[in-house]
């Protein structure tokens, strides 16, 4: 396991969340998506091992979005590719606030996107248990 300090964004307007350990990202992804409602699911950004780690937060189908920087650009971005069982896409707000719509294609169970963002924060290298494509 990779010991490493991250932040956490949910919202453009309160400060990010410093996060040390799997368990803290568990209870900090746990308390954002309590205030989320299906109404107005988000995306938060997790900010380690020099990338963005997106995920969304309040409906039962989410998503990963992988981004790596260079010179403060997006160098490559990677976001994963479900197996078409939500019945559509699905609008989430990036940090509470910008309105981001996810093709049914690249949704999976919420569960399983919550594991994937655990694996890359603990080793720093993205899942092998889903698929991924370039945007």
């Amino acid at each position: 396991m990779i010991a490493t300090t991250s932040t956490l964004r949910w919202s453009e307007e309160e400060p990010p969340v410093t996060i040390s350990t799997g368990h803290e990202l568990d209870q900090a992804l746990h308390k954002v998506a309590a205030r989320c409602t299906t109404e107005h699911p988000i995306i938060v950004a997790l900010y380690v091992h020099d990338y963005e780690v997106g995920i969304g937060l309040g409906l039962p189908e989410s998503f990963v979005n992988i981004k790596s920087w260079e010179r403060g650009t997006p160098e490559s971005s990677l976001i994963t590719v479900g197996n078409d069982r939500a019945q559509r896409g699905a609008v989430f707000f990036f940090l509470n606030k910008h309105h981001t719509e996810i093709p049914r294609r690249n949704l999976i169970p919420t569960a399983q996107a919550r594991q994937i963002v655990r694996e890359f924060f603990e080793t720093g290298s993205r899942s092998t248990s889903v698929k991924w494509e370039e945007l």
